[in-house]
């Protein structure tokens, strides 16, 4: 269960490890799973768009409604807003991906100074970014 409100911020959550950790999902790694337990972790809200979208089209479910399933994830996590630099910085990154919302979380990433706890391939190939996950 993730955790992580009201500390310095250490790490910010793929959209993806976000459902694992908040879902208790095997599939989270050892170390996202020890990452979650501690302070300092956040997201960008772009995840909580990204995940309403994936409820809307049918391909996640969850025991409660959305709203409130998002509402804990904020409740829990510090939630980032998409800056101006954040915009720039989602593009400066080349063509290393091209799904919009990790480009967003990765511009994120970037402008705070935090690894992203993604097992997203891309991301941990892009050489500018610092990722964990094993």
């Amino acid at each position: 269960m993730l955790a992580g409100r009201g500390a310095r911020l250490k790490f910010i959550w793929d959209t993806h490890a976000l459902i694992w950790g908040m879902e208790a999902d095997p599939r989270l790694s050892s170390k996202a799973e020890t990452i979650a337990g501690n302070q300092g972790n956040a997201i960008s809200c772009i995840s909580l768009w990204e995940i309403a979208c994936l409820r809307h089209l049918g391909r996640l479910r969850f025991s409660i409604p959305i709203e409130q399933w998002l509402e804990t994830a904020a409740e829990r996590l510090q939630v980032l807003p998409i800056t101006p630099a954040i915009a720039a910085a989602a593009y400066d990154l080349g063509p290393f991906h091209g799904d919009p919302a990790d480009r967003i979380i990765a511009g994120t990433a970037l402008v705070y100074g935090l690894p992203i706890v993604t097992v997203d391939k891309k991301l941990h190939e892009c050489p500018k970014l610092e990722c964990v996950w094993d």
